[in-house]
């Protein structure tokens, strides 16, 4: 009986979101940041505007992403795609 052959078995590689990014990113400081905020006092709510379709994203999500986004001066969404594959790709 024939074995297939070169394919390697250790082939799978689990790996995380947060292994990719560099221990002292700023993206890391301003998640820690917006977890702190206490978002209700600040003035942000959640209103349900419908009840079908897909539900809102959190304020604290929102939140990161527009910080993020403003201190790597992007003005734009490919901007902020560009910007987050070279956070993803510096940790080598």
């Amino acid at each position: 009986m024939n074995h297939v052959t070169g394919i390697p078995r250790l082939q799978l590689q689990m790996s995380s979101l947060e292994d990719s990014i560099d221990k002292d990113n700023s993206v890391r400081f301003i998640d820690a940041f917006v977890e702190q905020l206490d978002l209700l006092k600040l003035g942000f709510e959640v209103k349900t505007l419908k009840t079908e379709g897909r539900p809102s994203f959190e304020s604290s999500t929102l939140l990161k992403y527009t910080y993020t986004a403003t201190s790597m001066d992007c003005v734009a969404v490919a901007d902020l795609k560009m910007n987050a594959s070279g956070i993803l790709n510096s940790n080598g």
